[in-house]
């Protein structure tokens, strides 16, 4: 897979291979590779009998977008290295390969912000353990993206969740402008019953629907400009928590003050 200088593409895509902490003892086993014991990679389980990080891939590869960046805690790199550079699965693939030193105290917008050289483009953002539905494609996302005529900061990828129960995630309002498509509302952090609302979201959208039938995929399209704000905004930690809560507010404060 080679990785030299390319024309620039329309999308890039980061893959967040993060510890895998929560998925001890999985990721504590102990591998031989390379002479070495190493950890075993989150990204690197098996799922149906493909490591994890084959489906992400797959998907970026089936939509054109070749240049890639895969983001994972040093102790992983040589693993996913052997993984990514001895596979012949996806050759048109340009995979850049960076590590994080401090990950597990690090919030993925801090991440962003430690990467941020190596993006140009607009670009997308995935988690190593996202198999997405077989019907689902990267490029109808990419085309919604594109073809939004507001031209759109964000394009975030929700899904209908399942039946509630106690084990399962926590529900999450969220505000939607169905019409547009247009995501005005969601959460910075839980906050039991209380839901804060401004008014000059409402003026903006009077037809917003709050639902809690969609959960996220943290599968997010950003343009290169979100790479400038984060410069700004150093004190947004988290993409899911932080930064797009605070993108969406930010619409309908600019169109307040017009």
């Amino acid at each position: 897979m080679n990785i030299s200088k390319l024309p620039l593409a329309e999308f890039q895509a980061v893959i967040l291979a993060g510890p895998g902490t929560n998925l001890s003892p999985l990721t504590r086993h102990y591998v031989r590779g390379h002479g070495l014991e190493e950890p075993v990679p989150k990204s690197l389980l098996p799922i149906g009998n493909k490591e994890m990080l084959n489906y992400p891939l797959a998907w970026l590869d089936a939509a054109g977008v070749s240049d890639v960046i895969i983001v994972c805690p040093t102790s992983h790199r040589s693993l996913i290295s052997h993984f990514v550079y001895s596979s012949a699965e996806f050759p048109a693939l340009r995979i850049n390969i960076q590590t994080i030193d401090d990950e597990e105290s690090m919030g993925t917008a801090d991440v962003l912000r430690e990467i941020g050289s190596s993006i140009q483009s607009d670009f997308i953002i995935l988690p190593c353990d996202f198999i997405p539905p077989a019907k689902l494609t990267l490029s109808s996302i990419l085309d919604a993206h594109r073809m939004d005529a507001d031209g759109p900061i964000l394009t975030s990828l929700l899904y209908e969740r399942g039946e509630i129960s106690k084990d399962g995630p926590p529900p999450l309002l969220i505000g939607l402008e169905e019409k547009t498509r247009t995501l005005m509302h969601i959460p910075v952090e839980e906050s039991g019953d209380d839901v804060n609302l401004r008014m000059s979201m409402l003026w903006k959208a009077p037809s917003v629907r709050f639902t809690t039938r969609y959960l996220e995929s943290h599968v997010y399209v950003f343009r290169r400009t979100v790479l400038d704000l984060l410069a700004e905004r150093t004190d947004l930690s988290s993409i899911k928590e932080e930064l797009v809560p605070w993108l969406c507010r930010t619409q309908y404060r600019i169109a307040a003050k017009r």
